[in-house]
């Protein structure tokens, strides 16, 4: 086998002893690793934070629909309303729903909706507890014994991600169940 060169032998020591720019070729790899871990953890945050606050909005408005022992469309109106600030920044109006409903068990606890009031938002969505006059579709862990009445809020809201990276677009769906304070709010006063 024939050697090298003795001045190529040289040169190419030299170059691979060389360490010169290594950090910059070490930065050229890291670069794009770093810059999607830091997308994904906005990404992330940003759809935590999202959840959180539709988990606290349906929780106000079941909360709030169920304190009194009567309730006006005017009241729910407003609680609607609000819906948007406990929301922000996210476009709720544009971009969400709110739903509340009520719910009462028949003497033999079967749960039927008794009415149903949608506001807040823009967002076309149909509530997955059912349509008045209709049972309700409530969670078996939730018992609805003869004469409750269940207040449902469901908020729903079209989610799209900042950076197509890790999650994809969808529609989100919060509920709360709480049970009225006084009476049984089985109509919606005018």
């Amino acid at each position: 086998m024939r050697r090298l060169p003795h001045r190529i032998r040289a040169v190419l020591t030299r170059f691979v002893r060389d360490r010169r720019g290594l950090t910059l070729v070490e930065f050229a790899f890291l670069v794009p690793v770093m810059t999607a871990i830091t997308l994904c953890s906005i990404e992330i945050g940003r759809y935590a934070l999202l959840n959180q606050k539709l988990q606290n909005a349906a929780t106000s408005m079941a909360d709030l629909a169920a304190r009194d022992g009567a309730l006006t469309v005017a009241q729910l109106d407003s609680l609607f309303a609000a819906v948007p600030s406990i929301t922000q920044p996210f476009d709720f109006e544009n971009q969400g729903r709110a739903i509340v409903t009520s719910v009462h068990a028949d003497e033999d606890g079967d749960p039927e909706v008794y009415w149903q009031r949608g506001g807040g938002g823009t967002l076309t969505a149909t509530s997955l507890i059912g349509a008045p006059g209709n049972n309700a579709n409530i969670p078996p862990e939730l018992p609805a014994r003869a004469g409750d009445t269940i207040i449902v809020a469901e908020i729903f809201y079209e989610y799209h991600p900042l950076f197509d990276i890790l999650l994809e677009q969808k529609v989100l769906r919060r509920t709360a169940y709480v049970r009225p304070r006084i009476g049984l709010l089985t109509t919606l006063d005018p």
